[in-house]
């Protein structure tokens, strides 16, 4: 069977398996329901805006697969839906709880598994979690996968392969972290211990943001996943034409303010005179 669903048929199917656990005694869910388990901001990653008409499509999607469909029984008043992944592959509880976490957070380590499916099973050491994703790497197909591990980590991450491989969903996800880091950066970003505002439209500000979506696509088409390594230098806020016009401007006003202090006797900062300073009384 072809496993290549889409973002909200992920996050519908991992809502249903996450309900029918933990609170048995709401489920099967209403399509209300469904809309605000999938929407909640609690273990859910990224958080989710999702209307009950891309519910709906997603429950479609799922039903076709087999995945997931209305529930049976004539006592329900409004129609309710369950996921049927018992029936196509029959998983165990730790193959269950180690696959809903990775639906609803995404790519995870095996430490951060463990802690996460508390509520669905308790792991009782580390040697676990890795049975369980082990035993769901050798069905045919593969449901998850192991990634290479990101600089600076000690523990490899393992994704879910519902949605097909994650070659593009990594880049995506690095794509996304670098463009969330140049926004950081450009937010702030200081000159001479000013934040740098622009005003959105103007040349300064298309410059600058010119220079941060070049330097974005540059650094992501050459393979830099990792957002540390996205480091700009704090005058990015300004393009080299603007630094160097602004650097000129400052240069002039400080020579024009020396000369007027020189030249206007009145300045309040102009040096008083030699002999309007007082001298010192006669003793």
């Amino acid at each position: 069977m072809e496993l290549s669903l889409t973002e909200t048929e992920v996050r519908v199917l991992g809502s249903l398996i996450e309900k029918d656990i933990t609170t048995p005694e709401y489920y099967p869910l209403s399509l209300n329901a469904l809309v605000n388990a999938c929407n909640q901001k609690s273990n859910r990653d990224p958080v989710m805006q999702l209307h009950e008409d891309a519910i709906r499509d997603a429950l479609g999607g799922l039903q076709e697969r087999r995945l997931a469909g209305p529930a049976g029984g004539a006592d329900s008043r409004v129609p309710k839906y369950e996921h049927r992944l018992q029936e196509v592959f029959n998983f165990t509880r730790p193959e269950i709880a180690v696959l809903c976490v990775l639906l609803l957070r995404g790519p995870q380590t095996p430490g951060e598994l463990r802690g996460r499916s508390e509520r669905i099973h308790r792991f009782e050491a580390l040697d676990d979690v890795q049975s369980a994703l082990q035993k769901l790497m050798q069905r045919d197909p593969a449901l998850v996968k192991v990634l290479p591990r990101q600089p600076g980590t000690k523990e490899a991450r393992w994704a879910h392969l519902f949605s097909g491989d994650v070659a593009r969903e990594a880049a995506q996800m690095a794509r996304t972290a670098g463009d969330r880091s140049f926004r950081r950066w450009r937010a702030h970003c200081s000159t001479g211990g000013r934040s740098v505002r622009t005003a959105p439209g103007s040349r300064r500000h298309q410059g600058s943001t010119g220079a941060v979506s070049e330097a974005v696509r540059v650094i992501v088409s050459g393979g830099h996943s990792c957002p540390s390594l996205l480091i700009l230098p704090l005058h990015l806020g300004l393009t080299p034409a603007d630094r160097d016009t602004r650097g000129q401007g400052q240069h002039q006003n400080q020579r024009q303010r020396r000369r007027t202090r020189v030249s206007d006797p009145h300045s309040p900062t102009a040096p008083a005179p030699a002999h309007t300073q007082p001298r010192p009384a006669p003793r």
